[in-house]
């Protein structure tokens, strides 16, 4: 009787969903669909005996501002959601800012720095996740695109402005970038802002007329939301162009070097197992993606006359053919 009257007290209910509801029910709030992330999440909660329209419930909901993901919270808080899923910084401070019962699973970048959760070993409250490093990686596109285009002299540079990234993300973008381009005798330049998905063919369009002989994108949940768009733009362009994870490849891009995407949301479900099953999220620590991949589309090298160094090619996670 206690336990029970404490329980109450406290108001972070913590138990097992799946004794007491029949229907787990998960809330997920992203920028935009991403279909390979979610089919990654859906076989990984299969996998743990999560079945749709028997014992789960997967509400979706998008937006790209801060508002509008409030508003989406409320609306998922109002549906009884067990778990809240979110992907991004923005989301996930939007998650943290509404509420403190509703246990919280984040994807998203530099989780610490952003002030999301106190450390990775100890997070806060009501929230854990995977925290997807990302800017770390920036230097690495850069030496792998230069390795692709022979006597590039001028890199141009796509930064997300949406709301998507932190002010830090944007900046580590920047500088980072730079940095390695000093390094190998490139000008980073010209340095292009996108706000909005719907400017992104006179994004690419500026590039090329400012003489850059290729493109170098930031990671972001809002780029990755709109891939197709990023692609059909660098091939108008004809401007051979770097991205973050896979499905850009697969979807015509040049070549990604990142994290593994589809394994962070596969974590993901883990977590979100776990806490169905009565674990306290502030208990769980925080884990990273460990995996990096590079993949490169070779018939879009051909398409853009590139001879790709067979050394780029034997180091390569997977070319697409």
């Amino acid at each position: 009787m206690i336990c029970a009257a404490a329980a109450t007290a406290i108001g972070v209910p913590f138990t097992t969903f799946a004794q007491t509801n029949p229907k787990a029910r998960i809330g997920w709030l992203a920028v935009g669909p991403i279909p390979s992330n979610m089919t990654a999440f859906r076989q990984a909660l299969q996998q743990h005996g999560y079945s749709e329209g028997k014992n789960l419930l997967l509400e979706e909901k998008y937006a790209s501002t801060s508002d509008q993901y409030s508003q989406s919270i409320d609306a998922l808080i109002r549906l009884n959601v067990d778990v809240l899923v979110t992907t991004g910084a923005i989301a996930s401070q939007a998650a943290k800012s509404t509420t403190t019962k509703i246990p919280v699973v984040f994807l998203t970048t530099d989780p610490v720095g952003s002030g999301l959760v106190a450390s990775l070993a100890r997070p806060t409250e009501n929230l854990t996740g995977v925290a997807i490093v990302t800017h770390d990686f920036n230097a690495k596109r850069v030496e792998t695109i230069v390795a692709m285009v022979p006597r590039l002299s001028k890199l141009a540079a796509l930064n997300d402005v949406s709301g998507a990234l932190s002010p830090s993300i944007q900046r580590a973008f920047w500088e980072e970038s730079a940095a390695a381009a000093a390094r190998l005798g490139i000008q980073l330049e010209p340095r292009i802002e996108l706000r909005n998905i719907d400017n992104v063919d006179d994004a690419f369009s500026r590039a090329t007329k400012m003489g850059a002989g290729a493109m170098l994108t930031a990671s972001s949940s809002y780029f990755n939301a709109n891939e197709t768009r990023l692609v059909h733009a660098a091939a108008k362009a004809r401007l051979p162009t770097i991205y973050e994870h896979r499905d850009f490849v697969e979807a015509g891009g040049l070549v990604s070097y990142g994290p593994d995407l589809r394994a962070a949301y596969r974590l993901a479900a883990t977590y979100v197992d776990k806490i169905l099953k009565g674990a306290n999220p502030s208990q769980l620590p925080v884990e990273q993606v460990a995996k990096v991949e590079m993949v490169i589309n070779e018939i879009t090298a051909r398409v853009l006359n590139l001879a790709l160094p067979q050394s780029l090619l034997l180091r390569a996670d997977a070319v697409i053919q």
